[in-house]
């Protein structure tokens, strides 16, 4: 495998690790075409809690950049937002950002294509998508839905979400304000695949006393304990196992013999063109055309599932899927699949509740997390924090070790992860992890 040769190059270099050096950055931003300042634009790190606000002459200063790579938002009403990727190691003396206005033509465009009554029709879905199914979800409350619109596409069956103006989301299990920037939310229902990406500014609220301030502490490390952002940053580290963290190769096997029983049906049902005028089949006579035998069989290949997964037993080291870049960037690539195991915690109620024989995120999964019954308890105490992640292209992807990784779109990860990295769990890059296990 080419691919694979190309990666092993790289496994032999070592890891580094920099102390962290805030820096500066200046600015103006600007009117795209009348040149203006633009005051009161809100400028912000994604995925953190920093942030500053330009003045009247549309001039703004970040104090303190911290190490590393990030997408700067810049949002104002009335004006398109811009993201630019800024780095700590390179940052610019004098930043002149350009916004677009938001025309009244362009308005009128993109609400003609909205769906009439879309929040009524498909709130409560992108509510369960969106904010997740976890502890913390009924703490989780969106401050102004009237800004989402909703395109269905009804020949492909995939749902769109969009909104123009920050949505607005406090977190009151963790303890943040989030103004969160949504760039993409798109639902596949014939997959059940979920893709959704936004740029967030976390604020921190402040405690009523000190007892709710304890509880949010409690809960973020919660949140945190075998997240991707944990894994990250153990994997920057090279630090996976000393984390809790176990890795195998996983390859995914199509069942040849459900294939073959899939066609043998499609085959049984469809009329003999030779024999349809004289002898139109029923549905007994289909049913009745293999013996008994055989068609027990066959209903019995027919509910295993089309794939099967094949684990290497052995723990695989994270040098063989991590490299380093430069002295501050970690690169991963792995071939196939890689299953991310975290046995040192059981998967919570309401996350066992919502794969209970399913593969996929059902909709309706948060009634009765308060009623717990013994045999849900056990159910999730046997149910182990197990993720499976892809590679969509022949490129990696790239890690910083706030736990952040570039070129998110290229991964893609399927149980644990896939249910629990919801806004109901997001953490600050800013978070400061707990002790390694």
């Amino acid at each position: 495998n080419s691919n694979m040769k190309r990666c092993n190059l790289f496994l032999l270099l070592p890891f580094f690790w920099l102390p962290i050096h805030a820096q500066t950055l200046e600015g103006k931003v600007i009117e795209r075409d009348a040149h203006k300042p633009v005051p009161s634009a809100t400028l912000f790190l994604s995925n953190t809690m920093v942030s500053t606000t330009s003045r009247e002459d549309g001039s703004f200063v970040f104090p303190s950049i911290p190490t590393g790579r990030y997408e700067l938002i810049i949002s104002c009403t009335g004006y398109r937002t811009r993201r630019i990727e800024i780095k700590s190691s390179s940052l610019p003396n004098n930043l002149t950002i350009e916004l677009e206005p938001y025309t009244n033509e362009l308005k009128e465009v993109v609400v003609r294509s909205y769906e009439k009554d879309g929040w009524e029709k498909w709130g409560k879905f992108f509510l369960h998508q969106f904010i997740g199914i976890t502890p913390f979800t009924e703490d989780v409350h969106l401050e102004n839905p009237e800004e989402i619109k909703f395109i269905h596409d009804k020949t492909n069956n995939i749902l769109n979400a969009f909104s123009r103006k920050p949505l607005i989301i406090k977190n009151k299990a963790l303890g943040y304000e989030l103004y969160y920037e949504l760039e993409l939310f798109e639902f596949k229902f014939s997959s059940g695949l979920l893709l959704f990406k936004g740029f967030p500014l976390f604020i921190e609220m402040t405690p009523k006393r000190p007892s709710e301030m304890r509880k949010w502490l409690s809960n973020r490390k919660e949140a945190y304990q075998g997240s991707m952002m944990h894994f990250f940053r153990a994997l920057y580290r090279n630090k996976l196992l000393e984390n809790g963290f176990e890795i195998r190769s996983l390859i995914e096997v199509t069942n040849e013999e459900k294939s073959r029983v899939k066609k043998l049906l499609a085959n049984l049902n469809k009329p003999n063109p030779n024999t349809l005028q004289e002898n139109p089949p029923t549905p007994d006579t289909i049913r009745f055309s293999s013996s008994g035998d055989s068609m027990s069989y066959y209903q019995q290949i027919m509910r295993l599932p089309d794939k099967s997964d094949y684990i290497q037993p052995q723990i695989i080291p994270s040098d063989s899927i991590a490299y380093a870049i430069d002295s501050v960037t970690v690169g991963m690539y792995f071939d196939n699949f890689l299953q991310v195991n975290f046995p040192g915690k059981n998967m919570p109620l309401t996350i066992a509740d919502a794969t209970h024989g399913e593969n996929s995120f059902p909709v309706s999964a948060t009634s009765g997390y308060d009623k717990m019954d013994f045999n849900r308890i056990r159910f999730a105490n046997k149910m182990k924090m197990i993720s499976k992640i892809k590679l969509l292209s022949n490129e990696g992807i790239t890690v910083l070790s706030n736990g952040s990784f570039f070129e998110s779109t290229n991964i893609i990860s399927y149980g644990y992860w896939a249910i629990w990295e919801r806004i109901s769990t997001l953490l600050p890059l800013d978070y400061k992890q707990p002790p390694p296990l």
